[in-house]
């Protein structure tokens, strides 16, 4: 049956629509920062703010009221203070994973500003999943009760509320193509060079365990105690502060300056990040919009940029 419904929904909304609202989407906000650009003298690093603070919130309200349909919140859990040990549990075992992560880096001589390290890159993929992955899983297998069913921890592939998988993605890579944009009328573009094992990485990548642990486990048991909207915006705070450690510590550990500006604003943009998909997961219930979006967000921009050798 709810197959039979996401194909009348879809037929309903027409295909056509839903292409005119992903072109719109890629196509609107290059436009917009053309205009600003060459119309209206302003600073670069004022028009990311506005971007940031601005643009980037109405696009999220717009989401969250107008774009698809909220399911019905999962139901309260019977055991509320048991479900806020877990969170705290998971996350802090994260924290731990990640600190273990970067001491073995350090005394290994790694650098951990280098994304594009082999050894940085792997040593996350093959540690993360501790964290973000098999413990979590070990949770709801074995001490929660009843186990949660696939469609409940999101991997689903049906594609619900189409309109919520379009405009997340299409938002994302018009965004992308902003920055490139504004890389290209500001003489930054340029052309990465990296390693041919790069693409592997980038398909190696940390996105699903995060996207696993924060979305399908944390933002639903978030809902077990509170309103749908407070469990989005609970969750995607602790979603940008678990990237602190990178954001502010991590130059700092190899001996670069410690930037302080900068660091707010990558929590303030992970923080805004974790609201899409937070949004993006309550809605289509599917960890697959979700890790497109996060591919997009992280690597889309450098993907059009590289050029391997």
């Amino acid at each position: 049956m709810d197959n039979l419904e996401n194909i009348n929904t879809t037929s309903r909304i027409g295909y056509r629509w839903l292409i005119l609202l992903g072109g719109l989407c890629i196509v609107v906000f290059p436009t917009v920062i053309f205009l600003f650009v060459f119309l209206f003298p302003i600073d670069l690093f004022l028009l990311e703010i506005m971007v940031l603070f601005i643009i980037y919130p109405i696009l999220i309200v717009i989401l969250h009221f107008k774009i698809g349909e909220y399911p019905e919140e999962h139901p309260r859990s019977d055991e509320p203070k048991k479900e806020i040990i877990h969170i705290t549990v998971l996350y802090s075992l994260l924290i731990v994973g990640v600190i273990i992560i970067v001491l073995i880096m350090l005394s290994a001589g790694l650098d951990l500003t280098n994304r594009y390290g082999l050894e940085q890159n792997l040593l996350v993929f093959f540690l993360l999943p501790v964290f973000g992955i098999y413990i979590p899983y070990a949770l709801i297998r074995f001490v929660d009760k009843p186990p949660w069913t696939l469609e409940e921890q999101g991997l689903i592939t049906e594609i619900k509320q189409p309109l919520v998988w379009i405009y997340v993605i299409g938002i994302t890579i018009g965004l992308g193509v902003a920055e490139i944009f504004l890389l290209a009328v500001t003489g930054m573009l340029t052309t990465v060079i990296v390693p041919w094992w790069f693409f592997l990485l980038v398909i190696l990548s940390n996105i699903f365990f995060e996207e696993y642990l924060f979305r399908a486990i944390i933002l639903t048991k978030f809902e077990r105690i509170t309103t749908q909207g407070k469990a989005i915006i609970l969750h995607a705070i602790i979603f940008g502060l678990v990237h602190i450690p990178t954001n502010f510590f991590f130059a700092v550990l190899m001996g670069q300056p410690f930037n302080l500006i900068g660091g707010i604003i990558l929590l303030i943009i992970q923080t805004l990040a974790g609201l899409v998909l937070g949004i993006t997961y309550a809605k289509t219930r599917s960890l697959i919009p979700c890790c497109i979006t996060h591919y997009l967000m992280n690597y889309f921009v450098l993907l059009v940029l590289i050029y391997p050798w």
